[in-house]
């Protein structure tokens, strides 16, 4: 894969994390607003860039091995 196609997959795997996160944030909007308790934390927002590789080191060691 050349670069170019590199960055491209690194934006649709962002663009799936987006897409998960503002599920997970409306979620626990939809909670509060229902005064309960919000279902995800901090370490389940950080969880999803490990799970779609795209935190910092992670983007930086694929496109460098591209």
């Amino acid at each position: 894969m050349n670069h170019e196609a590199r960055c491209a997959f690194v934006h649709a795997q962002v663009a799936c994390a987006m897409a998960e996160i503002a599920a997970m944030q409306a979620h626990n909007q939809m909670n509060l607003a229902h005064n309960q308790n919000a279902l995800y934390t901090y370490s389940d927002f950080m969880a999803v860039q490990d799970k779609y590789c795209v935190g910092h080191n992670a983007v930086i060691e694929y496109l460098r091995d591209g």
